[in-house]
């Protein structure tokens, strides 16, 4: 076996080929020059890995490296805006999405409660969006104050939160007589 100008071990013509020992050689020297992609941290930890091992995280979007003691992070991942789903009776519009960038998460989007333009979200526990990955999910849940409007353009603020054991945003405290819709654009926090 000889290593080629990549540093992959290869057959050489000059030694007799031993099909185990061989391949198992070749496969040893692309362990360090392969991205394995894995589901989450738990799949990246079942892997048998060596130093230098390199691991695409599909939950995080970020490459990290196995140094021999830890796993360090080479690039920070970027999910992309991912589309949001409505929760039951609400309109999103304007684009609704989620993204996440390192450990970021911001999102995009107006919400319209009801199918008419007069609507509201009351002072109850209203849903905007449901089914969001848990790679957006906070540990805790989190509150935010969202800008809303009403008639004749009145302006108002109105208290939401992202439940993370659930996975859904909601107007957790509304303005009865003029919230009909709210805006995510000011939604972003953290996760670890």
């Amino acid at each position: 076996m000889a290593a080629d100008a990549f540093g992959i071990e290869v057959p050489a013509d000059s030694d007799a080929f031993d099909p185990s020992g061989d391949m198992r050689d070749m496969g040893a020297s692309l362990h360090v020059r392969t991205v394995v992609p894995v589901v989450n941290a738990t799949a990246r930890d079942a892997l048998v890995v060596v130093a230098g091992q390199l691991v695409n995280r599909l939950d995080t979007g970020n490459l990290e490296r196995w140094d021999g003691a830890a796993w360090q992070v080479l690039a920070v991942g970027d999910t992309g805006w991912v589309p949001l789903t409505p929760a039951g009776g609400v309109r999103l519009e304007l684009n609704p999405a989620v993204r996440r960038i390192g450990n970021t998460v911001s999102y995009r989007g107006l919400a319209r409660n009801g199918t008419t333009e007069s609507s509201v979200f009351d002072s109850g526990d209203t849903g905007i969006a449901q089914s969001i990955a848990n790679v957006f999910m906070p540990d805790q849940d989190v509150r935010f104050w969202a800008p809303s409007f009403g008639s004749a353009g009145s302006a108002r603020m109105v208290l939401g939160s992202v439940y993370a054991a659930e996975g859904v945003i909601r107007v957790t405290q509304g303005n009865s007589t003029s919230s009909r819709l709210v805006y995510l654009d000011t939604l972003t926090y953290f996760v670890d």
